[in-house]
């Protein structure tokens, strides 16, 4: 249609009659603030994406060496993030937070993003760490050492499922926490029914860890220098958090770290921090498995797995890499022997005449050493040699 058409259609003063009203123009929506114009207003951006406002701290996140702030991400609106500002010393794992960007999953403290900031009052840039912030608070207050009791239940269903989905989800991207204590221990939920693990990137692996969740030799290292950390080192912790959860505190607590320390070399660090009144005592076989001090016996997470802390299906005096099958009804035997009394490996064998049968050639070339640890066990000697009954069972 030609403009003179037009014209002659809708007449010189507007619409001709029954064209209906003209339509508005579209109101133009505001444009987005720029990084530019955020950064004018004293905000600190991350990556051209990320709000991060230095006048609004987030003191549950917060540590004395890493402070925490409220955060924005304009792709989720509505939603809180939290930046986590690294110092210059210590050094954060950035090699873990490369690997665990972006890994939404259950147990696990979401990491967002994470880069250099320009920050307000320090010298140079810093590291920023964005996060997913749990929403129910901490478990445990901050450097609490006395806090309520967890029974063998609930610290099954709220602390060990999602820790071991956690532990299990790392370790496949061959990292290690090394951050695991009741203190970073989080509710992601805020009807605190969901426990996460708290982020472990802004500082060196157990750097945060207090001697009682390390092991021996990583106790008596300064705090930025116990290494990249292992797996075997993630279980220990893991089992004195379970203790101390049970215990309602930090095991060696009204001690000395040097008493508590002596009495570890002395007994082994679970007889040390050990109640036998606190403890269920279908429990303390688990939790020998998990606290051993030699690395070689301690339980790796996948012989974790296996256990099951149900009263229907506990371990009754089973060693390091033992499960329970509770269809077949028996108990099979892994490497480590514990303090009680044990079904026999060999006695199948010997019912039928064939000392070989259903035993295979690996099972028969340990047959002398796991007999010397039944006699031990039997006997009350322990891995250390000494004689008499275990003063915890009273076996």
């Amino acid at each position: 249609m030609s403009d003179a058409q037009t014209l002659d259609k809708q007449g010189p003063s507007g619409p001709a009659k029954g064209a209906g009203p003209a339509r508005p123009a579209a109101a133009a929506k505001p444009a987005a603030p720029t990084a530019k114009a955020k950064a004018a207003a004293g905000m600190v951006v991350l990556q051209d994406r990320y709000t991060i406002n230095p006048t609004r701290p987030y003191p549950e996140l917060s540590t004395p060496q890493t402070p925490a702030f409220v955060a924005e991400d304009p792709m989720t609106p509505g939603e809180v993030r939290a930046a986590l500002i690294c110092d210059v010393d210590p050094l954060p794992r950035i090699d873990v937070a490369d690997k665990l960007k972006g890994l939404a999953r259950p147990g696990l403290t979401q990491v967002a993003a994470f880069g250099a900031v320009d920050w307000p009052g320090a010298d140079g840039q810093r590291l920023a760490v964005v996060i997913h912030p749990p929403q129910g608070g901490r478990l445990v207050p901050m450097g609490a050492t006395k806090f309520a009791k967890m029974s063998p239940e609930l610290l099954l269903e709220q602390v060990v499922r999602p820790v071991v989905t956690g532990l299990t989800e790392m370790f496949h991207r061959n990292q290690t926490h090394r951050g695991i204590r009741p203190d970073n221990l989080f509710f992601s939920d805020p009807t605190r029914t969901r426990i996460v693990l708290g982020q472990s990137v802004t500082a060196p692996a157990g750097y945060y860890q207090t001697p009682p969740f390390e092991t021996i030799e990583c106790s008596t290292a300064d705090p930025d220098g116990k290494g990249t950390g292992t797996r075997a080192e993630d279980m220990f912790s893991l089992g004195t958090t379970l203790l101390a959860l049970l215990m309602g505190h930090v095991p060696g607590d009204g001690m000395s770290d040097e008493e508590y320390f002596a009495q570890r070399i002395e007994k082994g660090s679970l007889d040390a921090a050990i109640d036998p009144r606190e403890i269920p005592r279908d429990m303390i076989d688990g939790l020998r498995g998990l606290m051993a001090d030699d690395s070689r016996e301690r339980w790796t997470l996948e012989q974790f797995k296996r256990l099951r802390l149900q009263r229907q299906e506990v371990l009754v005096g089973a060693g390091a890499g033992a499960r329970f099958d509770a269809q077949a009804g028996c108990r099979h035997q892994g490497p480590a022997v514990g303090r009680r009394a044990r079904v026999d490996e060999e006695e199948p064998a010997r019912q039928y005449g064939d000392r070989r049968a259903g035993l295979g050639d690996r099972r028969i070339r340990g047959r002398g050493q796991r007999r010397q640890r039944r006699r031990a066990a039997v006997e009350g000697v322990d891995r250390h040699g000494s004689v008499g009954a275990d003063p915890l069972f009273g076996l």
